[in-house]
């Protein structure tokens, strides 16, 4: 019980949740597969890692596996979010922020000319965080 507390305990599942995640994001992108999927089998195959330990029993093993399984499924399905969520969001340019600073009392503010507008980079049909789960299968408390 001691170890589950410590550091190095919970930095394994943050990483391999990471990897689960690039993989995923990797395979779905490249060949069309249902991220959520493809990311839960990953994550049990990367909990078989719990059967090399040889102090433990079958029973606490398999409880084990399923744990860090999961662990693992739910690190990477939270990394992909906020990466989807990032990557969606738009980019505050130059005039955004001219235009939402105020300008002192008295004073007229400059109008913004075309060399100060920043251009809005058009999105691009291809990016790398794409959300697994649809708002349906996502409950959100009410």
């Amino acid at each position: 019980m001691n170890s589950f507390l410590d550091a190095k305990s919970m930095l394994t599942p943050g990483i391999a949740g990471a990897v689960v995640m690039l993989v995923t994001n990797a395979l779905a992108g490249t060949f069309s597969l249902p991220g959520k999927w493809v990311a839960l089998v990953l994550s049990f195959v990367c909990g078989l890692l719990v059967f090399g330990d040889k102090k433990l029993t079958v029973g606490p093993r398999i409880t084990f596996y399923v744990l860090n399984s999961l662990i693992v499924f739910a690190t990477a399905v939270g990394a992909n979010g906020i990466g989807a969520a990032a990557s969606t969001e738009t980019k505050a340019g130059p005039a955004a922020v001219a235009a939402a600073t105020p300008t002192p009392p008295g004073t007229v503010a400059p109008p913004a000319t075309p060399a100060t507008v920043a251009p809005t980079p058009a999105p691009s049909g291809r990016t790398f965080f794409k959300p697994w789960l649809t708002a349906a299968e996502v409950q959100r408390p009410r």
